[in-house]
């Protein structure tokens, strides 16, 4: 009886107790393992450092792909793989190489993320930055969406380990890795559709290169047929059609504008639509030199964007820029450290920009008026006040108004080379000139070009000064001759007589006839000697041209009446 109760004893440890034990025990091991690596510093973490009495250097910090931050006084520091006492440590030892003694300094960090290149079916694939415990919807998310036709069971994530590159299929939970790639299949059957900020070509049938000498396909030919969708999803072709494309392929914007187009026009062949790139709007607020919306293609950078706004100004904080970004009715922000960027030009620092994303330059609180390209842990030093006043200001009408160092014996001529030259509609003849609180007015026009045997030079252009070039004024604009279309059209109203301008194009510029007109019997109406004369005109049988002449050329103000 004792041998089998030791027996069974034996089998209840075995079977029973001990894998419960080791079940139990497993979880809380990985558990500690895993918040063991969460003690060490990975590539796109932030972190909070402070130094005693060294407020240039306390400031948050990116991590940035290789693991590495970059502070004043010490330059790059590597510090992936650290845990915060070793930090600690390292960066005590720095200073007391540079400064003789070590500082106090506290470590803290303020959010973990990873970086995380998203490729495949996705409508803004690019680099990310994301929680380093984040989920499948989170990423797609970020990224645009997925697109039609994807297939969600088929995502997987790819991690670099010691032994090489291994793929996981991508659900639930994720534990990022630093540059984890999440792999999207495209769809299998792709369907290419417009979106705002398109640029399209168009051709229409009969519709010729702006000259005899542009072939069709050359620069000129498609500058002339190029057609940008605008914010609300429309294209608008001048005289002809207005309606929405947003979502719809080229065949069947080519459908659309067939059906809107007068039946002359489409006998011959059919309307040609392309998507010449793939554009869409972005607004650059902030310390910029033209704030406002601009059209980049889809694949812009944040510094392309910038470029194209004229660039930051003296003042702009470049590690704090922020993108705001609208998420269905729910807003969110996300930051991009382009003076970071500006050192190690890594690629994976600068995020893909979305439609209507709007990128903000901020400026640095400690500056006020004062415009100096400086970073948030860098504080102004006396000179910087007494700096702006040996530059010289030119604003107006030049394209690239701002403060520019004087060069030695510097004339208003020089100045306006500095400056890019004048943009049209400036008005050259009346420049102001503000020097110790008075203005000169200078006509540069007739220093150009004037008489040789005059006395008056160009004039120089000393620091502290301003130079103001106005624009032109219009004080008389040349008239026009009209033709007035009424009646049964879709878009009545007054044109710009153009020379051997018929009946069928005046109608084709009012946005063709509508559905309850009767284009048999249309007048035109024309006074000539004091007296109204109508002239019959239908519509139908010009456009099959079954009669001769199958138009009527207009003369100034004609109206054509539709009943």
């Amino acid at each position: 009886m004792k041998i089998y109760s030791g027996s069974l004893l034996k089998f209840f440890l075995v079977v029973i107790v001990i894998p419960v034990l080791v079940s139990i025990a497993y979880p809380l091991t990985a558990a500690a393992e895993q918040s063991k690596k969460d003690d060490f510093l990975c590539a796109g973490d932030v972190l909070e450092i402070n130094v005693s009495g060294q407020s240039q250097m306390s400031e948050k910090y990116d991590i940035d792909p290789e693991g590495n931050i970059y502070m004043p006084m010490m330059g790059k520091v590597h510090v992936e793989g650290m845990d915060i006492p070793g930090l600690r440590e390292e960066l005590q030892n720095r200073l007391k190489g540079s400064l003789g003694k070590a500082e106090e300094i506290s470590i803290r960090i303020i959010s973990r993320n990873r970086f995380v290149h998203i490729q495949g079916g996705v409508r803004y694939p690019g680099w990310y930055r994301a929680p380093h415990v984040t989920s499948l919807d989170y990423l797609t998310g970020i990224s645009g969406g997925i697109l039609p036709g994807v297939d969600p069971s088929r995502i997987t994530i790819r991690t670099k380990t010691n032994e090489g590159f291994q793929e996981t299929k991508a659900k639930g939970q994720i534990n990022l890795m630093s540059s984890d790639t999440l792999l999207i299949p495209g769809p299998r059957i792709p369907k290419k559709t417009i979106d705002r900020g398109d640029a399209l070509f168009i051709k229409l049938p009969g519709n010729q290169g702006p000259s005899s000498t542009a072939p069709a396909g050359s620069s000129a030919d498609q500058a002339r047929n190029e057609f940008v969708v605008d914010k609300k999803g429309f294209i608008v072709i001048p005289g002809l059609v207005h309606f929405y494309v947003q979502g719809l392929t080229t065949d069947e914007v080519s459908l659309e504008i067939e059906k809107k187009l007068p039946l002359y026009q489409t006998r011959s062949s059919r309307v040609e639509v392309s998507i010449l790139e793939k554009r869409h709007y972005v607004m650059v607020m902030g310390h910029v030199a033209r704030p406002g919306w601009y059209n980049p293609p889809e694949a812009a950078t944040v510094p392309e964007v910038l470029s194209m706004a004229g660039g930051v100004i003296d003042g702009a904080v470049m590690n704090e820029i922020a993108i705001d970004r609208l998420n269905g009715s729910s807003h969110s922000q996300v930051k991009v450290d382009l003076y970071q960027y500006s050192i190690n030009g890594d690629t994976r620092i600068l995020p893909p920009l979305h439609e209507n994303d709007t990128i903000f330059v901020p400026i640095s609180p400690n500056l006020g008026n004062i415009r100096r390209t400086l970073y948030a842990w860098m504080p102004p030093d006396q000179k910087l006040e007494k700096d702006t006043k040996k530059k010289i200001t030119i604003s107006g009408a030049v394209k690239n108004p701002g403060s520019y160092e004087p060069a030695d014996d510097m004339n208003l001529l020089d100045l306006m080379v500095r400056a890019g030259g004048e943009v049209a509609g400036a008005e050259l003849i009346n420049i102001t000139i503000t020097r110790n609180n008075r203005k000169e007015k200078v006509n540069l026009i007739e220093l150009l070009h004037g008489n040789k045997e005059s006395s008056a030079v160009m004039p120089k252009v000393y620091s502290g000064e301003t130079v103001y070039v106005p624009f032109m004024e219009k004080a008389w604009e040349q008239k026009k001759e009209k033709v007035y279309v009424l009646g049964g059209v879709k878009k009545p109203g007054a044109f710009d007589l153009a020379e051997n301008m018929g009946v069928l194009q005046t109608i084709a510029l009012a946005g063709g006839l509508d559905e309850w007109s009767d284009g048999s019997d249309i007048r035109i109406i024309r006074k000539a000697n004091g007296k109204e004369e109508h002239i019959p005109f239908n519509y139908k049988k010009a456009v099959s041209r079954k009669y001769n002449p199958s138009d009527v050329m207009l003369k100034p103000d004609d109206t054509i009446f539709v009943p």
